[in-house]
């Protein structure tokens, strides 16, 4: 597991914070002055100072600044990364308050990854939305963001930098690789914590607690999948399928197919279907729906997956 995404502030007098070595990248702005920082040709930082509170803000991707991937990442060259920026600034990072951040894992997934996108489907009391190569639940706490990582590593890296990923952590252009995580929009919140600050994301029991709620929020997901197909050719008509398929929208959108059938039953007329006629019509729904059987777990639950890949045992 990584941090990825994070902002941290501080209130420092001006006079002590250096900004003199930074690249400018806008002008004075409601009292907030606009910086960038690098680190070994790396993404940039966003530095902000506010002349009118004191206030410092820092914010971007620490694995992308630290290493230019997020694919797997050295914690301690992060931390050394925000000792660089503390130096720099002349400012201990390390004591700043996080405003929000984000923890997650990338690796390869078992299936492809569209299949998880259209059969991940809803968390309860959270706002389901599409991104290009991914999906988000959000709710004003936090969002747990899922996407083919995969695709992101070909569009944003370098062919160097996808070879020096396949030297170091064993990343396989033609594999099939996902990442999760959670974007923790308030964590002090999130954690009941008065508040969180940097130096909480290298405590061994913070790592662990983040990747708990990493594999809690994942398993919040439901899923469909669970349907499993007859085994023999003869029984897989095209009938059960669509009955599968409407299963599966009840189980998305809150009904029961079953009596849902029935009841659609009901309302033909009896000029075109007698009573014995719709007495046979259910009796056939019934044979298709004992073709059908559930599994407890859905084929695209990759949640074995996730939890090897952050060692939880």
């Amino acid at each position: 597991m990584n941090f990825d995404y994070l902002e941290i502030s501080s209130f420092t007098s001006k006079d002590k914070v250096l900004l003199g070595d930074l690249k400018p990248i806008s002008c004075n702005t409601f009292g907030w002055e606009n910086y960038t920082i690098t680190y070994k040709n790396n993404n940039e930082m966003k530095v902000r100072y506010n002349n009118n509170t004191n206030q410092l803000k820092v914010e971007g991707s620490l694995p992308h600044f630290a290493e230019g991937q997020n694919f797997s990442n050295d914690l301690n060259l992060m931390k050394d990364s925000i000792q660089i920026i503390s130096d720099t600034l002349n400012v201990n990072l390390f004591d700043s308050k996080i405003d929000c951040f984000e923890a997650g894992i990338t690796f390869e997934s078992p299936v492809n990854v569209n299949y998880i996108f259209n059969s991940h489907y809803k968390i309860k009391g959270m706002q389901k939305s599409h991104f290009k190569h991914g999906l988000q639940f959000e709710n004003p706490m936090y969002k747990v963001k899922i996407y083919n990582a995969g695709q992101r590593l070909k569009t944003i890296l370098s062919k160097e930098k996808r070879k020096e990923l396949s030297e170091l952590y064993n990343y396989c252009p033609n594999k099939e690789y996902i990442r999760i995580e959670n974007h923790y929009k308030r964590p002090h919140q999130y954690f009941h914590e008065q508040e969180i600050k940097v130096n909480k994301l290298f405590n061994e029991n913070f790592n662990m607690n983040c990747k708990l709620e990493l594999m809690k929020t994942y398993q919040k997901i439901e899923k469909e999948g669970s349907l499993i197909f007859p085994e023999n050719k003869r029984d897989c008509t095209l009938p059960v399928i669509e009955l599968i398929a409407l299963k599966e929208l009840g189980l998305r959108y809150g009904f029961n197919p079953e009596e849902y059938l029935k009841q659609k039953i009901k309302t033909i007329p009896e000029s075109i279907l007698t009573k014995e006629d719709k007495k046979n019509r259910k009796k056939s729904l019934k044979h298709l729906m004992n073709k059908i059987s559930n599994s407890e777990v859905s084929s695209f639950d990759i949640s074995n997956e996730l939890k090897v890949a952050l060692k939880l045992g």
